[in-house]
């Protein structure tokens, strides 16, 4: 059973390199957004030595490219547009 996410301070504890995975991801899939600044605000790891989910901030507010990694074997799992605004109605403003 796996224990609360822990949040890390950042990416830089992140034992994989996923920066070439996001920046290979077709931009069709980041509906739009940004996030070319690699901003990495959060960094929640699932415990266990499971998964660490990367967000990486989107120029608008609450919009972030979460990025799965996979950390038993050390890499990329994949990615997910996280969008607070569209997700909980949120106003960004």
């Amino acid at each position: 059973m796996l224990e609360n996410p822990t949040r890390l301070d950042d990416a830089a504890t992140a034992p994989v390199d996923f920066w070439p995975y996001v920046d290979a991801i077709p931009h069709a899939d980041l509906g739009g957004h940004d996030f070319s600044g690699g901003e990495v605000p959060h960094v929640w790891d699932m415990g266990e030595d499971t998964w660490q989910h990367v967000l990486v901030r989107d120029t608008e507010p609450n919009v972030f490219l979460v990025i799965v990694l996979d950390m038993r074997a050390r890499t990329v799992l994949g990615h997910h547009l996280l969008d607070l605004n569209m997700d909980y109605g949120l106003n960004p403003n």
